[in-house]
C-alpha cells in the first residue's frame, strides 16, 4: 500500500512492516535482529507491550508514527500476529486515521511479512514448532507464560488463533493494500528467524533502495540475533483476564460508515498512485 499525497515525492519513504504470523513463528525474535543490525533505521512497537484497554489499537499504531515521525526511523515493524483481515484492516485504517497535523507523513507503504509462507497453521509440522518454541522460553514472555499457565492452556491459546487464521490474499481487502509481500518460513533450524531477518533485509533492499539501509556483515548479524534470543521482557499482560483480544475489541464501536469512509480513501488513493 503507497500513502503518497500530491507533492509527497519529496518526501522520504517510510516502511511499516505488517507481520502476519500465529504465536511461535519468532515474530519479535525476527524484529529486534532487524532493529539490532539497523538499530538507526529500524524502530519495533511490540503490541504486547501496549497497555490494555479500549485504545490499545489506536495506541498501538501511534507509537509506530511517533517512531517513523518523531524518532525518524525509516522502517518500524508492527509487531503483532495480525492472523485476522479485520486486525490488518485496522492498522491501515488508524494509520490513515491518525497520520495528521505537522508531523504528517507523506510517503508511507505497507509490507506484508507473511511468515507461513502460504502455508497452513494447522500443518502438522508448523504446529509442532510453534508448540515446541513456546514451551521452550517458558514464562519468558509478556502473555503466554508456558510454565505459570500449564501446557493445556496454552495450547489452547495457541489453537485459537490458528483456527481464526485468516491468510494473506492481496487480491482482495484489506491486504489489496500491501505494497509488498515478504514470503518467510517457520522451520525447526536454530537460527530460522536470523535467517527471515536477513530475507526481509535483502528484499526490502531490493525493491526500496531508497530506502539506503547499511550492509551488514555475519558478525553483525550473530550479534544481533544473539541480543534477540537474550531478550527479557519488562511489561506483562494477564491473558487469563480478557474474555476476548484487544485487537478484537478496540474500534467495535466505531461507525460502520466511518470504516467505509476511510478504507474509500485508502482505496483512492491506492489507485491514483499505482
Amino acid at each position: 500500500m503507497k500513502l503518497v499525497p500530491s507533492g509527497a515525492l519529496t518526501c522520504p519513504l517510510k516502511l511499516v512492516l505488517v507481520p502476519v504470523a500465529v504465536i511461535g513463528c519468532g515474530k519479535t525474535t525476527t524484529a529486534l535482529t532487524l532493529q539490532g543490525a539497523l538499530r538507526e533505521h529500524v524502530g519495533v512497537v511490540i503490541n504486547d507491550e501496549v497497555p490494555q484497554g479500549r485504545k490499545s489499537n489506536k495506541l498501538f499504531v501511534q507509537r509506530c508514527l511517533d517512531m517513523l515521525a518523531s524518532e525518524n526511523k525509516s522502517i518500524v515493524v508492527l509487531d503483532r500476529n495480525n492472523h485476522l483481515e479485520r486486525e490488518r484492516e485496522q492498522i491501515f485504517r488508524d494509520f490513515e486515521e491518525l497520520n495528521t497535523g505537522s508531523h504528517k507523513l507523506g510517503n508511507v507503504r505497507f509490507v506484508c511479512l507473511d511468515f507461513l509462507g502460504g502455508k497452513s497453521p494447522r500443518s502438522k509440522d508448523i504446529w509442532g514448532i510453534t508448540t515446541r518454541r513456546v514451551s521452550r522460553r517458558g514464562d519468558n514472555h509478556q502473555s503466554i507464560k508456558a510454565i505459570s499457565d500449564g501446557d493445556q492452556y496454552v495450547k489452547k491459546i495457541m489453537g485459537g488463533f490458528v483456527s481464526r487464521f485468516q491468510r494473506v490474499d492481496v487480491k482482495r481487502e484489506p491486504d489489496h493494500f500491501f505494497d509488498l509481500v515478504i514470503r518467510l518460513n517457520v522451520t525447526s533450524d536454530s537460527n530460522s528467524s536470523l535467517q527471515n531477518a536477513i530475507e526481509i533485509y535483502g528484499k526490502v533492499k531490493e525493491k526500496y533502495p531508497e530506502v539506503e539501509l547499511p550492509q551488514c556483515d555475519d558478525e553483525q548479524w550473530r550479534r544481533s540475533f544473539q541480543q534477540a534470543l537474550d531478550f527479557k521482557p519488562t511489561f506483562s499482560k494477564n491473558m487469563k483476564k480478557r474474555k476476548v483480544t484487544g485487537e478484537e475489541t478496540n474500534g467495535s464501536s466505531r461507525s460502520k460508515s466511518t470504516k467505509r469512509d476511510i478504507i474509500q480513501m485508502l482505496r483512492t488513493r491506492k489507485e491514483r498512485h499505482r
